[in-house]
């Protein structure tokens, strides 16, 4: 199984990002983990692209995105300063669920791939 790493950083608009090294598989289920636990809600619907799908998720004033990208994999960014401390605290509760993420990971790649012979 290939461990999970990750980081969180902040961009030059002061803004945070937290970075997990993770295939975009798991991106809708991650994006589902943290709208739940944090009580966040849909913002627009998710956005597709050849190198990037992006996932608002909001809550009254404050804006997060939830994406992959080709350059930073998959990454949880605040979209205002007033999302900053719910990245820190969305970035510590996804290091705890880090060896579930990775156990996620390798099953959904097994069934895609199963999938592909088929």
């Amino acid at each position: 199984m290939r461990k999970i790493t990750s980081i969180l950083r902040e961009n030059p608009n002061g803004l945070l990002e937290y970075e997990i090294d993770a295939d975009p598989i798991i991106l809708f289920p991650l994006a589902t983990m943290i709208q739940k636990e944090f009580g966040l809600k849909a913002g627009h619907f998710p956005a597709f692209n050849l190198d990037c799908i992006l996932v608002e998720l909001i809550y009254e004033d404050l804006s997060i995105i939830v994406g992959w990208d080709i350059w930073s994999d998959i990454f949880i960014a605040a979209q205002n300063k007033k999302a900053n401390d719910i990245i820190k605290h969305i970035a510590d509760y996804v290091n705890s669920k880090l060896d579930e993420l990775e156990k996620l990971e390798e099953k959904l790649l097994a069934e895609q791939k199963l999938k592909e012979k088929n």
